[in-house]
């Protein structure tokens, strides 16, 4: 079975739960926070280690962020643990945040810029979008000093790109492609 499937499976186990309790964002933000910590290499090298056993690990995990997330979030980590799956926790985030923005008719854009847009723009590539999707939009301005100007959006796997620096690889490629 392939690593994504697993993920979309242990995404959707979770998000299940988390939509019954209705604390679905709690769970987000707590698995975006467990991904961070497990992302770092001395705690992927702690957790492959063949030496210390799945015990020691979760008695250590739970240690560590036992405190600051809820129970089900802790049971799903440990679980994880157990079935030696923490290392898809990526993927894990990534598909529940999907099934979430489905759940809740939302889609999340990524809008790069060379400066912060004024807030004007920002409502109405909003509004375009929320037109061209029929969903609401969770629209993130990042600013991008190497856009060089223009803007470019990225939503999932799409990327519509109207930078400047996009139009010059563009032209370069055409140049050297046309010789």
């Amino acid at each position: 079975m392939s690593s994504i499937t697993v993920a979309k499976r242990y995404a959707k186990s979770i998000y299940v739960v988390a939509k019954e309790l209705e604390i679905q964002s709690q769970i987000l933000e707590e698995l975006r926070s467990a991904r961070e910590i497990f992302s770092r290499k001395s705690f992927i090298l702690f957790l492959k280690a063949p030496s210390i056993s799945k015990s020691n690990k979760i008695e250590a995990v739970t240690g560590a962020i036992g405190k600051f997330i809820s129970p089900i979030s802790l049971h799903f980590i440990k679980l994880l643990i157990l079935n030696g799956r923490i290392e898809f926790i990526t993927h894990i985030v990534e598909h529940y945040e999907e099934l979430m923005e489905k759940d809740k008719n939302l889609i999340k854009i990524d809008l790069r810029s060379f400066y912060k847009p004024d807030p004007s723009f920002i409502e109405n590539i909003k509004s375009f979008m929320k037109t061209i999707f029929n969903k609401d939009i969770i629209l993130k301005v990042i600013e991008d000093k190497g856009t060089l100007g223009g803007v470019s959006l990225k939503y999932r796997d799409n990327f519509i790109d109207y930078t400047l620096r996009g139009k010059m690889e563009t032209l370069r490629h055409e140049m050297l492609h046309s010789v």
